[in-house]
């Protein structure tokens, strides 16, 4: 089954990839083999794509440690 992620955002009203990371194990309980995260969510320029690979990255890596 596939889905995308419901974009979480912080108190500022900016959107927060960690947080919106987290809830993969809820989606993978749920049946869902395959999520979908569309950078232009989170990124408003092309200059902002590497910064939001970098969180990403960073989710996952306090994720699995």
């Amino acid at each position: 089954m596939r889905a995308g992620y419901e974009i979480i955002r912080g108190s500022d009203g900016r959107t927060d990839v960690a947080a919106t990371l987290a809830q993969t194990q809820d989606y993978a309980a749920a049946g869902v083999t395959m999520l979908r995260l569309e950078s232009r969510r989170f990124c408003r320029r092309l200059e902002d794509f590497e910064a939001f690979l970098e969180r990403a990255i960073q989710a996952k890596e306090a994720k699995t440690a």
